[in-house]
C-alpha cells in the first residue's frame, strides 16, 4: 500500500469504534451496594482499574474451538477518564436505572 493510501484508510479505521458499544455502556457512582450486585451476578472486579468515583461493566466475548462465552467484568474511573471512553453513555444512572439496566443486558446474553 502506496503512503497516499495508507492516509486515506487511517481516519476511516480511527472513527470506528471496535466494541459496537459506542456510547450505550451504563455507568453510575461507585458505590459498595453496587459493586456487591454486579458481583452477585458474576462480574468480577478488574483489579488494576479499581478505586475510580464510577463503575461500568465490561462485557467480552471469548471463543475456543468448542465453544463461545461470556466474560463479565467490571472497572471504575473518574471523571477526567471519561472523555476517554466514548463506549460509556453521556450520563451517570441513578442506581436503580443502572441495576435495571444490568438485568435486561444479562438477559440479553444468555
Amino acid at each position: 500500500m502506496q503512503n497516499d493510501e495508507i492516509k486515506n484508510v487511517q481516519p476511516l479505521l480511527q472513527q470506528h469504534n471496535v466494541s459496537s458499544s459506542c456510547g450505550d455502556t451504563p455507568y453510575t457512582k461507585n458505590t459498595k451496594e453496587i459493586r456487591k450486585f454486579l458481583e452477585e451476578r458474576e462480574y468480577f472486579p478488574l483489579r488494576f482499574f479499581q478505586g475510580g468515583e464510577y463503575i461500568y461493566p465490561i462485557v467480552s466475548t471469548m471463543a475456543n474451538a468448542q465453544s463461545t462465552w461470556k466474560v463479565k467484568d467490571y472497572s471504575t474511573f473518574d471523571e477526567s477518564k471519561k472523555i476517554n471512553m466514548p463506549y460509556l453513555m453521556d450520563s451517570p444512572l441513578s442506581e436503580e436505572d443502572f441495576k435495571l439496566a444490568i438485568i435486561k443486558a444479562d438477559s440479553n446474553y444468555c
